[in-house]
């Protein structure tokens, strides 16, 4: 914790928010996704009980950005240096190893949810969609009224299925 202040700490935010809008634009996309890689490095770093699953596959995928080329095309970089850094037509070339370690990641991420999920008795069964619907802490409406229709039950057994055999053979 080399920034103690709250002004500092506003600062180096801003900084981090910066180069966030700088890295979507695709301007100086290396340096960005590093400074955006350490930003939320920082951030979960301060507070590790705000960080979950979608922050550390988040911090993965800019930690693979920094390598990935990304500023090559559709970009502000792209653009400023059209023809400079690769004069022949077509495409531009980046190397693919970082988008497959992403797509490694997510397949990863997938399947170990899929597995995970194998292991309750209310995926098996189908029940899951219909408990999450009759939950009141993760349902907007009241839903209990509408489980008397067989074929609704049956509809969500079926989308409680095909949602763990989406995941398992992702």
């Amino acid at each position: 914790h080399f920034v103690t202040s709250a002004a500092g700490v506003r600062a180096c935010f801003g900084v981090f928010l910066v180069a966030a809008l700088f890295l979507t634009l695709g301007y100086r996309s290396r340096s960005m996704a590093f400074i955006c890689f350490a930003g939320l490095m920082s951030i979960q770093g301060r507070n590790w009980m705000l960080a979950y699953g979608g922050d550390i596959a988040l911090r993965l995928f800019l930690f693979f950005l920094i390598f990935s080329g990304s500023g090559r095309s559709w970009s502000i970089d792209a653009w400023l240096n059209k023809g400079v850094v690769d004069p022949s037509p077509g495409p531009a070339r980046v190397p693919a190893w970082p988008l497959r370690m992403i797509q490694l990641q997510v397949a990863t991420i997938y399947f170990m949810s899929g597995w995970a999920k194998l292991h309750g008795n209310d995926w098996l069964s189908g029940d899951a969609a219909r408990l999450i619907l009759l939950n009141p802490g993760f349902a907007r409406w009241d839903w209990s009224s509408l489980m008397s229709y067989e074929f609704l039950v049956d509809y969500l057994r079926a989308i409680t299925l095909m949602s763990l055999t989406w995941e398992l053979l992702f």
